[in-house]
């Protein structure tokens, strides 16, 4: 079994436990709104890192073919890489947030009422 199969396993386990403890989803909110913050806090330091990168490259000017500048500007595009994950987890969790406090129960009905609206529209 896979990390992420796992890691997929233990949220499931997570959700279903918010679900069927009474008064658990103020701390189901709570708990992804924290991870929320430091993604935001991990996307900052990304972007913070990359200009400072940038900064290094044109303080020293570089010249297309030295070694330290590509090493530079490889990692210049890795923290920018870094803060789309983030800022896209922050996107996640978010939608996840919401999600968490609906009970299966009215996710089944909403999801045959949207069943319905798509059927109506095709036909």
């Amino acid at each position: 079994m896979s990390t992420l199969r796992i890691n997929l396993e233990f949220r499931r386990k997570w959700v279903q436990k918010m679900h069927s403890t009474k008064g658990m989803e103020v701390a189901a909110v709570q708990t992804l709104r924290n991870l929320a913050m430091s993604a935001t806090l991990l996307a900052t330091a990304s972007v913070l890192a990359s200009s400072a990168l940038v900064n290094v490259i044109f303080l020293h000017s570089c010249d297309s073919t030295s070694m330290q500048c590509i090493k530079v500007t490889c990692l210049g595009v890795a923290f920018l890489v870094a803060f789309l994950f983030f800022a896209w987890s922050i996107r996640a969790l978010n939608h996840a947030s919401i999600l968490s406090t609906i009970r299966p129960e009215e996710l089944d009905e909403m999801a045959s009422l949207e069943a319905k609206a798509h059927s109506a529209l095709a036909g």
